[in-house]
């Protein structure tokens, strides 16, 4: 209970920094929607490969509401193949709904804020399964790789479900403009690097807090005027054997539209 009060107020205060300017209902209107879905040769959560070597469909919906900074958005992941994963646990039974409620605020030219909560619903095995997660960030966005900082705390919806802990991420980003022999449009390449780390969430032990992996992305984005193309390739070095044994490379293809 007590870390859960933290988290709670951790979220609360990036959500409404004494700093930031206070929030106007009008800025709800013109709502705007993305409507995206990868394909993922394996799908990777925080370190964990999730489906043991199997690719995944993953569609996504997200509602802009307005210049607010809030956003709502559903994402969905559904596993490609049967047969079992890992600890005698079915593929199918990993067929994952999420639901997300969250706030992204500029507070200067310099530093952005988000924060939010996320419902993971299992819908093959049952309420038990679910989890609740408070997450919060900040982003230097004016520096020449984009620092960023993630936190996320995860706990059981029920009693007895998945034990309750704290991911952390350290990412950097940037993109570079290069020449587009098919358009007079630069054609950008997105590098970027991260960091994860948990103190045993899902009772995984991984002997209190400790790095689990570093993930390198490489992608770019081509505009097909209908829809957009982000093709994208992920290499993950493991660095902690209870939560990933192997060190793992997987590709993402993915078609968004934004209206």
């Amino acid at each position: 209970m007590k870390n859960l009060l933290l988290a709670l107020a951790f979220f609360l205060s990036c959500l409404f920094p004494s700093n930031a300017k206070s929030f106007q209902f009008e800025e709800l209107k013109d709502v705007s929607f993305d409507l995206q879905t990868d394909y993922v040769t394996r799908y990777m959560f925080r370190g964990f490969d999730t489906l043991d070597d199997e690719g995944a469909i993953q569609p996504s919906l997200t509602a802009n509401l307005g210049e607010s900074g809030l956003w709502l958005n559903f994402w969905g992941s559904f596993g490609l193949d049967g047969g079992l994963a890992f600890d005698e646990t079915r593929r199918e039974d990993l067929d994952e709904l999420d639901w997300t409620i969250g706030y992204d605020r500029a507070l200067n030219d310099d530093v952005s804020i988000s924060a939010g909560y996320t419902l993971f619903q299992f819908p093959n095995v049952g309420s038990e399964a679910n989890i609740n997660e408070f997450f919060a960030g900040i982003s230097l966005t004016n520096l020449p790789l984009t620092p960023s900082v993630m936190v996320y705390y995860d706990f059981p919806v029920e009693s007895g479900g998945p034990g309750d802990g704290f991911f952390y991420e350290l990412s950097v980003s940037h993109t570079l403009e290069l020449a587009n022999p098919l358009s007079e449009e630069s054609l950008p390449l997105d590098l970027g690097c991260l960091v994860g780390a948990n103190d045993g969430v899902y009772d995984v032990d991984t002997g209190g807090f400790a790095l689990t992996h570093v993930v390198f992305n490489v992608s770019t984005s081509i505009d097909c005027n209908f829809f957009d193309v982000t093709p994208a390739f992920q290499y993950q070095i493991s660095t902690n054997k209870a939560v990933n044994d192997e060190d793992e490379g997987w590709f993402t293809l993915s078609l968004s539209k934004s209206f």
